[in-house]
């Protein structure tokens, strides 16, 4: 990892040893962070994205799932936590699923309906019935939450949606996401042990990385606020 990294923004300190099952803890230090790198016109995010291309070990990380494009921006000298930044397609749409890490995340610009379900619904014999979300609420520039590894959540894009996500050490070897239709289920793994189709993640190659870039720096707001805090659902 470049050393350039570290030394640009100090807030990611410590991170590694954050106590990630402590969701609490989470909120609070995600919400440091991400508050520290939206100031001035998010100029400490639009930093990081113009050297991602030369940041040994993250264009590799890029990738694609379905429509959503995702980039790493930064990850800890153990690789065990890392920053994302992904955007969103308007209609792009995910079935339940949880996941592999705890993470928090905050809508930087855009809105998407964010559904949660029972942990029930990754169950081989749940009903149809069961398969329905319990919570819906509209996420929107601003807004955020933390979700622990064994949460399930989908959701679908209003329109372009670009949001940051703290993405902490992983606890499991695979994540599972549901047909909602049918039952079905889906084992993925992540990509240091998988291919991309058990991934689900497609590499962005050089020329299509530097237009996410280009995109995403485009999709940042510009006020110059610092943005709400992220509220824990």
């Amino acid at each position: 990892m470049a050393t350039r990294q570290v030394d640009a923004l100090s807030p990611f300190a410590g991170l590694e040893s954050l106590a990630w099952g402590d969701l609490d803890q989470v909120r609070e230090r995600s919400d440091t962070l991400f508050d520290a790198l939206v100031q001035d016109d998010c100029q400490p995010l639009r930093k990081l994205l113009a050297a991602l291309a030369d940041t040994p070990g993250l264009p590799e990380l890029s990738g694609r799932v379905d429509s959503m494009r995702k980039l790493v921006v930064w990850r800890s000298p153990a690789d065990a936590v890392r920053l994302r930044l992904h955007l969103f397609t308007p209609g792009y749409q995910d079935r339940p699923h949880d996941h592999r890490f705890a993470f928090a995340t905050r809508i930087l610009s855009g809105a998407y309906v964010h559904r949660g379900y029972r942990r029930t619904v990754l169950d081989p014999d749940a009903s149809s019935a069961g398969r329905t979300a319990e919570s819906i609420r509209v996420e929107q520039e601003g807004s955020g939450y933390v979700m622990g590894p064994d949460a399930v959540h989908s959701l679908t894009a209003c329109r372009p949606t670009l949001t940051l996500m703290l993405r902490g050490p992983i606890v499991k070897r695979s994540a599972t996401i549901v047909e909602q239709a049918t039952g079905e289920r889906f084992q993925l793994r992540g990509a240091a042990d998988a291919s991309s189709a058990q991934s689900g993640d497609g590499r962005l190659e050089p020329v299509e990385l530097l237009a996410t870039v280009a995109e995403m720096s485009a999709a940042l707001p510009g006020s110059g606020r610092p943005g709400s805090r992220g509220a824990t659902s």
